[in-house]
């Protein structure tokens, strides 16, 4: 039997909850268990949340986080530290799985057959919108996002193209997490991890629909012309955020440095030591450190 847990993050999710849900527990392989992590909503999410578990026989543990909000990410890493399977679905408030999505992944699981080798497992998504009306087949495409290209640690450091809502962790992985106050987002943090100790495995299906509308934490609204120009004027922003991820892999490499591989570890090192003007973007040349697109590569170069 495939043992696995979804963890549910919300908050003021009362539009879409349900329905997330019911494609849940729809599913053909169902849960043993659905961990809601409420981070502080103001409106009817627990209220249907509740109402809903009272229909079905899968067990729900409902966690409110009083503290809240604290955002998606530390929501769902509280949301994983309660988690007990030997593998682990994240789910978001407000799109609709596949109904046999779950299979997709027992059968890499099986493939694999190795329950101590640390495993992350994620997809594709159909674009839709708040309706879900269809928007555009792949969401990977969509952001221009190339995980054949970028599944390997020196671009992975720097470009995320792990989409959270269709993550699958194993117990082994979360033997390794632990937090930093530096983690940009849960879902780069584990495949960074998954890169590092054990497998990182990416499904081409589009195997959720990606709803695509005002309240999204990452939204998907393609790279045309306009947008490019406006990063462009926007500089120092774009700096600012290259400082964050190079904060994030510092973190990182303070945290497991001793457990990378070696070549991964000059890399990171090598990078550390580059940090100032001009040293940096040699430090980019040589390494030929490249992001999916041009512009988001030529972004890289700014860092003050």
């Amino acid at each position: 039997m495939f043992e696995y847990e979804v963890v549910v993050c919300t908050y003021n999710g009362e539009r879409y909850i349900v329905e997330q849900l019911a494609s849940i527990v729809s599913q053909t392989i169902c849960p043993q268990r659905i961990i809601v992590s409420d981070d502080g909503s103001t409106d009817n999410t627990l209220k249907l949340v509740a109402d809903f578990a009272a229909t079905t026989s899968v067990q729900f543990d409902v966690q409110q986080r009083v503290a809240g909000p604290k955002g998606p990410a530390h929501n769902f890493l509280h949301a994983l530290s309660l988690t007990t399977a030997a593998n682990v679905f994240l789910s978001d408030q407000d799109d609709v799985w596949v109904t046999d999505k779950i299979e997709h992944y027992q059968r890499v699981v099986s493939q694999i057959g190795d329950d101590s080798q640390p495993l992350l497992i994620f997809s594709d998504a159909e674009l839709v919108d708040s309706e879900l009306r269809f928007l555009n087949a792949s969401f990977l495409q969509n952001e221009r996002l190339n995980p054949v290209q970028q599944l390997v640690f020196p671009r992975l450091i720097f470009q995320n193209c792990i989409q959270g809502a269709t993550v699958m962790v194993n117990r082994a992985l979360l033997k390794h997490l632990r937090p930093s106050q530096h983690m940009l987002m849960h879902d780069w943090w584990l495949g960074l991890l998954a890169i590092t100790f054990g497998r990182l495995v990416f499904l081409p299906e589009r195997l959720i629909k990606y709803r695509q509308h005002a309240n999204n934490v990452v939204g998907s609204s393609g790279y045309g012309l306009k947008r490019i120009l406006a990063k462009f004027m926007r500089l120092s922003s774009v700096a600012h955020q290259n400082r964050l991820v190079i904060e994030q892999a510092v973190s990182f490499y303070e945290i497991y440095g001793k457990g990378l591989k070696k070549e991964d570890k000059k890399f990171l090192e090598r990078m550390l030591r580059s940090r100032r003007f001009m040293l940096w973007q040699l430090f980019l040349l040589k390494f030929a450190v490249a992001r999916t697109t041009i512009t988001r590569t030529v972004s890289l170069y700014f860092l003050y």
